[in-house]
């Protein structure tokens, strides 16, 4: 049974418990000003408490009001028991036109745990999909300062997704590391090279795991504690190995990236390639010693090495029907191709085809690779060398083009 009536403001306690917990600060604003000059429109949703009355759905409104200095606010009243008041409060904020990703979160998750709903169920009551569902549960475990960044829409579903399975640390971490994210027009720009290095990914680090001289405090990767091929806890562990110690993984990156720019730097037949689309300082420093950046698919390719065949994987390409004599054979081929690769390839690289580069950003940033010029990258080699010489014609190009090719050769 409801009933209607205008409860002086100060009779309400706001709930704490109520699963809402993010307010757009500007469209509270544009609520209180409406409120001053309009009044509440739409009454709250309030349930009896002791002397007064405890809120149930219509904080908002309710904030607004107090704010702007009215003294009654239009209510239902209706009895209510705690389970009820919870349901009926994350209903109303789903139900809400362009409800925001993180709320949804929220609201879900307090289904599950007050209300004891499995995903299925809260799938069904809200009308979603329960893959929906489970990828909106997984936003509650972004840590609070990103969840802010969220909800204020700095940052991409998409991004927020990627972070949330990252460790406490790492976000911590990742958010420290952010410029100016209190200004209004940030917006987190969040390539997968930075990512992967929270992820701790030990196949795709750029450091050699068996260097214990990179942090000397930190030793070696291989045998470390926080190496899950290391500690061996799930069958796939020896297969993608992760350092759940994300500042150290971090550290070593750092240290290896500046060590290796350095010496890189001394090697007058290094090149260096640009991997990602943003010019870094480390790109700035090199264009303004007069050391060409190449990006590729302009002006090189990358080579990489021929994979050895391997028979555990061979021969799970293979049907049942197909006999073990026929899947050998196949794989002596694979073998015996791969034998005339290799040969090829290392040929190519001492012949100087192949060049070795160093790159400078993007993901794969503090790895050595060999690639193979394209034309337009010693026209543009040609270019950077002679920029600095005043007025440059063709001519110029075309006899810078040929001296850069015959030290490749030399090379």
């Amino acid at each position: 049974m409801s009933e209607f009536k205008f409860l002086e403001v100060k009779k309400i306690t706001a709930d704490v418990n109520q699963p809402r917990k993010f307010f757009d600060t500007s469209a509270m604003t544009e609520l209180v000003e409406s409120i001053k000059t309009n009044g509440v429109l739409q009454p709250i949703l309030v349930r009896p408490k002791g002397k007064g009355y405890m809120l149930v759905c219509g904080e908002r409104r309710y904030r607004a009001t107090k704010e702007a200095g009215l003294t009654e606010v239009p209510a239902v009243i209706r009895e209510m028991t705690d389970d009820e008041a919870l349901e009926a409060q994350i209903i109303e904020n789903l139900q809400r036109k362009d409800v925001h990703p993180m709320e949804e979160a929220v609201a879900f998750n307090s289904l599950i745990e007050n209300k004891k709903y499995s995903v299925i169920e809260v799938a069904a009551r809200v009308g979603k999909k329960d893959w929906f569902v489970k990828q909106r549960l997984k936003l509650n475990d972004l840590i609070e300062p990103w969840q802010q960044v969220f909800f204020s829409n700095k940052m991409s579903l998409q991004d927020a997704l990627q972070i949330a399975p990252l460790s406490v640390i790492a976000q911590k971490d990742l958010f420290d590391n952010q410029n100016n994210v209190d200004e209004p027009n940030y917006r987190l720009e969040l390539s997968s090279w930075i990512l992967n290095r929270y992820k701790g990914n030990l196949n795709e680090a750029s450091f050699d795991l068996s260097n214990p001289h990179i942090d000397i405090k930190a030793g070696a990767c291989i045998n470390c504690q926080f190496n899950t091929a290391a500690a061996q806890l799930f069958p796939d562990d020896d297969k993608s190995p992760r350092c759940t110690n994300i500042i150290c993984f971090k550290n070593k990156s750092d240290i290896h990236f500046i060590e290796e720019f350095a010496k890189a730097k001394e090697d007058p037949a290094m090149l260096f390639v640009n991997d990602g689309y943003n010019e870094t300082d480390y790109v700035k420093k090199l264009k303004k010693e007069s050391l060409p950046v190449l990006k590729e698919y302009d002006d090189f390719r990358e080579i990489s090495a021929p994979e050895k065949p391997d028979w555990e994987n061979h021969k799970n390409d293979y049907d049942d029907d197909d006999t073990e004599e026929f899947i050998k054979e196949e794989f002596k081929k694979s073998v015996a191709e791969y034998d005339k690769d290799i040969i090829a390839y290392n040929k190519k690289i001492a012949s100087g085809k192949y060049k070795m580069a160093f790159i400078v950003d993007g993901n794969n940033k503090g790895k050595y690779i060999y690639i193979e010029l394209q034309k337009s990258g010693s026209q543009k080699q040609a270019k950077a060398a002679l920029e600095n010489n005043g007025e440059v014609t063709a001519e110029d190009i075309d006899e810078e083009i040929e001296r850069i090719k015959s030290r490749e050769k030399a090379l």
